[in-house]
């Protein structure tokens, strides 16, 4: 049953479900890799799908942003029996065939370019049909649309990048993945040192999960904009 973690659990779901691909033997940048794509695969398919509900009609072909072949709810239940299906030897050869499409995506449809260069330059190199099928089973099981709309105890709406963070430390205690992330109480001490105000910019020239430049945005929002709508409203 499809169901929505809560937000401090789900970056320790995530990381459950990236251990299927550890029968693969893929290195951990391999893996993290590989599962963000299948991560934006399923968020981009649950975003279509949610504009179709609003529609209340299902999208013409040509204002789809992922080809309906390739959309995530159409093949995440059997990923072989569909690869079979339309031609393909396998759900190796279908989901191979599917990245290098979408690095290559012909469309008009503003996100179209952000999907090219996502998929653009990856290696598929996952081997085993099982661990497709395991993790589409997985991600079907997740509603990315709720995880997104969720506030955490503090009003972050960092939902993904905090995933990330945790994510990447777990590979370090694993001694995997040499990648550094800045912990997020120094992050707030900073933020609150530089103390941004409405109007002006921030750099971060060292932007991984964009967590310092969202909690800049927080910081702004809560001490200025919404104290100023407030006071408005009293007056």
């Amino acid at each position: 049953m499809n169901h929505t973690p809560d937000f401090n659990q789900f970056g320790v779901e995530l990381w459950e479900i990236a251990n299927v691909f550890r029968d693969d033997a893929l290195h951990a940048t391999e893996r993290l890799e590989t599962f963000s794509l299948f991560l934006f695969l399923k968020l981009l398919d649950e975003k279509e799908i949610d504009e179709e509900e609003g529609l209340g009609r299902k999208k013409a072909p040509e204002d789809q942003l992922i080809p309906e072949l390739y959309r995530f709810h159409n093949w995440a239940l059997d990923p072989d029996s569909y690869a079979k299906s339309h031609g393909f030897e396998d759900s190796i050869e279908f989901c191979r065939t599917m990245f290098n499409k979408l690095a290559e995506l012909d469309s008009t449809h503003p996100t179209a370019g952000l999907v090219r260069r996502l998929f653009l330059e990856h290696r598929f190199q996952l081997r085993y049909t099982t661990t497709i099928r395991a993790l589409a089973i997985r991600l079907l099981d997740v509603n990315m649309r709720a995880v997104m709309s969720r506030r955490s105890m503090e009003g972050s709406y960092d939902v993904f990048g905090r995933a990330y963070e945790y994510l990447l430390q777990k590979f370090g205690q694993n001694k995997e993945f040499a990648e550094y992330f800045t912990p997020r109480h120094i992050v707030d001490c900073m933020i609150q040192i530089i103390d941004r105000r409405p109007g002006e910019l921030l750099y971060d020239p060292a932007c991984g999960t964009c967590g310092s430049i969202v909690r800049a945005f927080e910081y702004v929002r809560d001490q200025y904009i919404s104290r100023q709508q407030d006071a408005s409203k009293n007056e």
